[in-house]
Formats: C-alpha cells, sequence, structure tokens
C-alpha cells in the first residue's frame, strides 16, 4: 500500500486551529498519540485511509495535509461491490458492540468494537461521497 507525504507543519497548523490536543485529534481521528506526533515531526508517509480520517476529524480536505494528494481512485463498479458489504459489517458490528455491552466484557473490548465500527462507517461516508462525485451529471459543456 502506497504511502502519501504528509505536511507536518500543516497538520500541527490545523490541529492548534481547531483547540485539539494530539489525544483529542489521535482519538477523533481513530489512531494512536505516538502516530500524530510522528506525523507531526517529520516528513513521513501516512496510509491512504489513515490520511482520509485524519482529514475528516479536522473537518478539511485530504489536500490541506496532503497537497500531492490527488484523491481516492475508485471505479463505479467498485463502490457498488463493497458498499452493500459494508453496510452488513456496520451492523454487524453495532450487534456485537450491544452484545458485548449486555455481557459486561471488558471497557477496552468495547472500545475496540467502537473504533471498527467508526472506521467502516467513515469508509461507507467516502463512498457515498465519492459515488455522488462519479454520478453527478456533467453541468456546461
Amino acid at each position: 500500500m502506497a504511502r502519501i507525504k504528509i505536511d507536518p507543519a500543516a497538520l500541527r497548523q490545523r490541529r492548534a486551529q481547531r483547540g485539539y490536543s494530539m489525544r483529542t485529534l489521535a482519538s477523533r481521528a481513530g489512531v494512536s498519540k505516538s502516530a500524530i506526533r510522528a506525523w507531526e515531526g517529520s516528513d513521513c508517509g501516512i496510509q491512504e485511509m489513515r490520511l482520509l480520517r485524519l482529514a475528516a476529524a479536522l473537518g478539511i480536505e485530504p489536500q490541506a495535509l496532503a497537497p500531492e494528494y490527488e484523491g481516492m481512485q475508485i471505479d463505479a463498479g467498485d463502490l457498488e461491490l463493497d458498499h452493500q458489504q459494508l453496510i452488513d459489517q456496520v451492523a454487524e458490528l453495532m450487534g456485537a458492540i450491544r452484545r458485548a455491552q449486555r455481557e459486561g466484557r471488558p471497557q477496552s473490548e468495547i472500545e475496540r468494537l467502537q473504533a471498527r465500527h467508526r472506521e467502516k462507517r467513515l469508509q461507507l461516508c467516502i463512498q457515498y461521497e465519492r459515488a455522488e462525485i462519479i454520478e453527478a451529471p456533467q453541468i456546461g459543456g
């Protein structure tokens, strides 16, 4: 999986503008605080899904953090194929969270399920957004 170059100064600036601590941003993006520290400290690469989650947590476009990022290369056929699977996974994870809570499972297990649930929901949102862009009629010309 290719890594995308992220601008550490842009990440620090956007996090500061939002008033987020590293821990808060990490929690909102579903990554570790040490990952945020690493990305803010050097011109290291980031996986595409993590870049998208980070940008979503900050309420910005991914290009604000990674100017060379050209966006996900998604085929509309792939969206249709994976869409129902993601919906099913989101529903299954919600059921697993509820069962874990009823059964009194450890909080760390519940939080791990909740993080996976958030990630799958984010993937669904990205698919919806990309599908609207792909299927939008061309205006003009």
